[in-house]
C-alpha cells in the first residue's frame, strides 16, 4: 500500500531496472543482472518446481492421471496464453482463476465445518485427534496469538519479528510492481493493492484453516508422512461429485494463476535485465517479444522436469529454504527508499550473505546426518533458520554498506528528483 505510490513515481518495468536508478556504476549494473538471473532462473524455478509438484499430486488424487499427464496437460494450456498474451492474458486470465479458486476453496472450508456439526464441533474433533500436537489446551488450534507455553510460540515470535521485513520483496516489488504500474493512476494502482492484501492475505486462508482441522479429524488423511496430498485426500472425503468437479476446477485455476504470473515475471526479467541491457542493447519490441516467448517456454518446460526430483518430496521444506534464501536481502530493499547512504554494496553483501548462510546451514544438516550425528528425519526449523539467517546477513550488510564508497551525489539527487522519497536526502530542502 505504500511503496507502490513510490513504484509509480520510479517509471521501471522490472524493480531490476530501479538498481540502477537509485545506484550508479558497475556494482549497479553487476546487482541488476545477478538479481535478474537468480531470481528468474534459480528462485523461480524452485518455487515453480514445487507448485509443479502439488499440482502432480493433484492429478493422481483426483484426477486418476499420472504425474506426467496431469503436469502436461496444464502446461501447454498456460504456456499458449502465457507466451500470446504476455501482462494482459495473465492478468485477465487470473480474475477469473481467482474466483474460481476461492469459491472452491470456501465451499469445501463450509463442508469440512459442516461435516462435524460446525466449527466448535469440529475444533474438538481435530483436538481430540492423535494426529493433533501435544500439549494444547482445548481450542489451542486456533489460538491467533500463542500463549508461551504453545508449541509454536517461538516460531510465532520469529516470524511476526522478522520474516515480514526479511523477504526478497519487503518493498513490494517482483511480480506486483508490474500490475501496480500498470494501474490508470495512483488512485487505481492503490485500491488494487487494498483489493491484493485483502484477498491474499485474508480471505483465502480461512478455508485452508478449517479443511487443516478436518486433516486432523478425518481417518487416513494425515497418514502422508510427508503430507503433500493431505488437502486432496480431505476433498476426495468430504466432497461429493458436484463439489469435487468444482474442486478440480479450483485446483488447475489456482495452479494457473500461480504458473502464469510466474513465467511472465521470470521472462520481463530474463528480457528486460539480461538480454536487452547487456546482450542485445536496443533490441526492437518484436526481437523482445519473441525472446520472452521462448523465456517463457523455456522456464515452464525446465520447471516441468526439475518438479520430479526427490528434493521437491516435501512441498512445506522446500518452501521453507526459498524464504530464506532471500532473508537477508529486505532490510536493504526498504533503507533503500529512506537512507542515503545505502549503495549496491549493501544488497550485494545482504543477498551474498542469505545464501552461504541458508547453503550452509542445510549442507551441514546434511552432513550431519550422513555421519550419523542427526536422525535421518531431523531438519532444522524455518524460525529457527530465520535466526541464524537474518542476523548474521544484516551484520554483515551494515560493514559493508559502511566501509564503501556511498552513491555519488548526481545520481542521488537525480532519484530523489524522480521519486520523492521521504526522509532526509543531500542537497534536499524543506
Amino acid at each position: 500500500m505504500f511503496f507502490q505510490i513510490l513504484w509509480r513515481r520510479a517509471r521501471v518495468l522490472t524493480d531490476n531496472e530501479f538498481v540502477e536508478i537509485r545506484y550508479a556504476g558497475r556494482p549497479a549494473a553487476f546487482l541488476r543482472g545477478f538479481k535478474a538471473a537468480f531470481f528468474a532462473i534459480v528462485l523461480n524455478l524452485i518455487t515453480l518446481g514445487w507448485v509443479f509438484r502439488a499440482m502432480g499430486e493433484v492429478a493422481r488424487g483426483l484426477l486418476g492421471l499420472g504425474y506426467w499427464e496431469g503436469i502436461w496437460l496444464c502446461t501447454t494450456v498456460v504456456v499458449v496464453y502465457s507466451s500470446m498474451a504476455g501482462l494482459w492474458g495473465v492478468v485477465a486470465t487470473d480474475l477469473v482463476q481467482f474466483f474460481l479458486a476461492l469459491g472452491g476453496t470456501v465451499w469445501l472450508g463450509v463442508r469440512a465445518a459442516s461435516a462435524f456439526g460446525g466449527v466448535d464441533g469440529l475444533v474438538a474433533a481435530a483436538q481430540a485427534s492423535p494426529a493433533a500436537p501435544a500439549g494444547l489446551a482445548p481450542g489451542g488450534l486456533l489460538e491467533v496469538f500463542p500463549s508461551p507455553g504453545h508449541p509454536a510460540f517461538a516460531a510465532f515470535l520469529v516470524f511476526v519479528s522478522l520474516q515480514w521485513w526479511n523477504i526478497h520483496n519487503a518493498d513490494g516489488g517482483g511480480m506486483f510492481i508490474q500490475r501496480f504500474s500498470a494501474g490508470r493512476d495512483e488512485r487505481h494502482a492503490s485500491i488494487g493493492a487494498a483489493w491484493f492484501l485483502l484477498c491474499h492475505y485474508i480471505l483465502r486462508f480461512w478455508p485452508w484453516v478449517l479443511v487443516a482441522l478436518a486433516t486432523l479429524a478425518l481417518p487416513g488423511t494425515a497418514s502422508d508422512p510427508a503430507h503433500n496430498a493431505t488437502y486432496v485426500r480431505a476433498a476426495s472425503s468430504l466432497a461429493g461429485p458436484g463439489l469435487l468437479g468444482l474442486l478440480v476446477v479450483a485446483f488447475l485455476a489456482a495452479f494457473m494463476s500461480t504458473v502464469d504470473t510466474q513465467v511472465n515475471w521470470g521472462a520481463s526479467y530474463l528480457v528486460h535485465d539480461l538480454y536487452v541491457r547487456f546482450l542485445v542493447p536496443g533490441a526492437s519490441a518484436r526481437r523482445q517479444v519473441a525472446a520472452a516467448r521462448v523465456a517463457t517456454v523455456s522456464l515452464m518446460v525446465i520447471a516441468a522436469l526439475l518438479s520430479n526430483l526427490s528434493w521437491f518430496d516435501r512441498i512445506e521444506k522446500v518452501w521453507m529454504f526459498v524464504a530464506a534464501l532471500g532473508a537477508g536481502l529486505g532490510p536493504w530493499l526498504i533503507l533503500r527508499w529512506f537512507w542515503w547512504r545505502v549503495n549496491a554494496w549493501s544488497e550485494i553483501a545482504g543477498l551474498s550473505a542469505s545464501l552461504v548462510t541458508t547453503l550452509a546451514i542445510s549442507l551441514g544438516t546434511e552432513w550431519a546426518q550422513a555421519a550419523g550425528r542427526l536422525p535421518p528425519d531431523a531438519a532444522v526449523p524455518a524460525h529457527v533458520r530465520l535466526l541464524w539467517v537474518v542476523p548474521t546477513s544484516l551484520a554483515v550488510a551494515l560493514w559493508v554498506t559502511l566501509r564503501t564508497a556511498p552513491v555519488p551525489g548526481d545520481r542521488i539527487e537525480a532519484f530523489v528528483g524522480r521519486v520523492d522519497p521521504p526522509g532526509r536526502w543531500p542537497g534536499r530542502t524543506g
